[in-house]
């Protein structure tokens, strides 16, 4: 708690804990060209709601490979406007609402679009600590630890090709 000094005398100011950024793709593993959802979500765990929040996701910061899907499916609880291109790298959030706590649950709001990939490996994306930012409480509102999530894209197999014959054995001139 904070005290602040006016001309009208001292007023309390209530506690501020940072607000924090959860990230999952689902499914966790794609083949090259498959379509995964990633959801990034803010918990607010203050007693007043968190405004202008924003952020912004460079899929391709830690390395390439993850693109986002066309079509782009948007969700967002978070009001505000997203900006989420199909095709493009990277998606952003500004102007959201995240609601208060309510008794021991945090408030939250999520933001989810479907992502692709041919790149294979496994594709990290990460939202650093002070990427979110928002206010409320009378002050800024950041996270202060990162929220990464990683997407396993497999590799495609050349094709198999057997070849049999039925019957493998014959006389001459028969068929198989």
């Amino acid at each position: 708690t904070s005290l602040i000094f006016s001309p009208q005398g001292v007023q309390a100011q209530g506690l501020s804990f940072p607000a924090e950024v959860n990230k999952e793709f689902s499914p966790i593993s794609i083949t090259p060209g498959q379509v995964s959802r990633l959801g990034i979500t803010i918990f607010n765990p203050n007693l007043f709601q968190l405004t202008n929040a924003a952020w912004n996701d460079n899929l391709i910061g830690v390395q390439p490979g993850i693109i986002i899907a066309n079509p782009v499916n948007l969700t967002n609880t978070c009001g505000g406007t997203v900006i989420a291109p199909a095709g493009g790298t990277s998606l952003s959030l500004s102007g959201g609402v995240v609601p208060p706590q309510v008794g021991i649950t945090p408030g939250s709001c999520t933001v989810s679009i479907d992502v692709t990939s041919t790149t294979p490996g496994n594709l990290i994306n990460t939202i650093p600590a002070g990427g979110l930012t928002g206010t409320g409480g009378g002050g800024t509102i950041t996270n202060t630890t990162p929220a990464s999530a990683t997407l396993q894209v497999g590799t495609v197999l050349p094709p198999l090709i057997t070849k049999l014959f039925t019957p493998n054995t014959m006389w001459v001139g028969q068929t198989s």
